[in-house]
């Protein structure tokens, strides 16, 4: 039976680059440029709250922090950028014109109700249209149900160049921001992240009309009906950062772990012997239980 997707009120769209795996020949002229641009991305990750480190990455040694990462090898530079800081730098790194591996974009839409039944809808779209096209011509597509609401389908072989992923973002994410969200992802890779590259700079249209753009043709190209519409009828908002800074994990973990078992210990009458664990010294004149 094909199930079709009803068009849901939406309070709002956010768009942007979701991934970028960039690379730039040490003898491309301004390839210095780049690289300390790249690098400059990941020391701003890493003074946003994340923790930097001296990594190893697809055999470029360079700086990691917070998903992000910028090396080199003996022939070229490589960055890699996600999620926020994908969005935030990928004009700056597209100024130079790399190599791109893989780019990703997203749209993710905010309903003014609770949406459960979004991927199924997409699945059932995608399926009724696939029958119908010969056989060596059907594409993949598969769905995964969560007991918790939180069903993906996905769109395309984990092999293809192409490959689309449409998500319950809030339960994915686990975060308040993305109450009642949906994301719709499609993922680019070699000659295809390097073509949308190129058609996005030619048109001069901003990165998150590209997007928008990108992620609607892609799925109504394969008959699946898109709640959001660009043609200017959808307000576009700034991408939210997904993940939080190893910073705000460490505070979290403080609140939920540690400071319940300070506060039992207290209780118990071991105040000195916790402050003396956690190297505190009482100062003269503080009060003493």
């Amino acid at each position: 039976m094909n199930k079709r997707s009803k068009p849901y009120a939406i309070e709002e769209t956010r768009s942007g680059v979701d991934w970028i795996s960039a690379t730039l020949k040490k003898e491309e002229h301004g390839s210095d440029g780049w690289y300390a641009l790249a690098t400059n991305c990941v020391l701003t990750v890493h003074r946003e709250g994340n923790t930097l480190e001296n990594r190893s990455l697809l055999g470029f040694r360079g700086l990691k922090s917070g998903g992000c990462f910028a090396g080199e090898n003996e022939h070229r530079y490589y960055c890699q950028l996600s999620g926020e800081y994908a969005d935030r730098f990928f004009e700056q790194i597209d100024r130079h014109q790399p190599h791109y591996s893989r780019i990703d974009l997203q749209v993710t839409v905010k309903y003014q109700n609770e949406q459960e039944d979004i991927a199924k809808a997409v699945y059932y779209d995608f399926v009724s249209a696939n029958t119908v096209l010969p056989e060596g011509r059907r594409r993949k597509g598969h769905l995964i149900v969560g007991s918790d609401g939180g069903d993906t389908v996905y769109l395309g072989a984990p092999s293809s160049r192409q490959r689309c992923r449409i998500y319950n973002k809030a339960k994915q994410s686990e975060r308040e921001a993305y109450e009642r969200c949906w994301r719709y992802e499609v993922v680019f890779r070699d000659e295809l992240a390097r073509e949308w590259a190129t058609m996005r700079r030619d048109k001069d249209s901003s990165v998150a009309w590209s997007c928008i753009e990108t992620v609607g043709a892609w799925l109504e190209e394969r008959s699946v009906q898109v709640p959001f519409r660009y043609s200017g009828d959808v307000t576009v908002l700034p991408k939210l950062r997904t993940l939080p800074t190893d910073v705000e994990r460490k505070l979290e973990w403080l609140k939920t772990q540690v400071r319940p078992t300070v506060e039992y210990l207290t209780e118990l009458g071991f105040r000195s012997i916790l402050l003396e664990n956690l190297g505190i010294t009482l100062r003269p004149g503080d009060a003493e239980e």
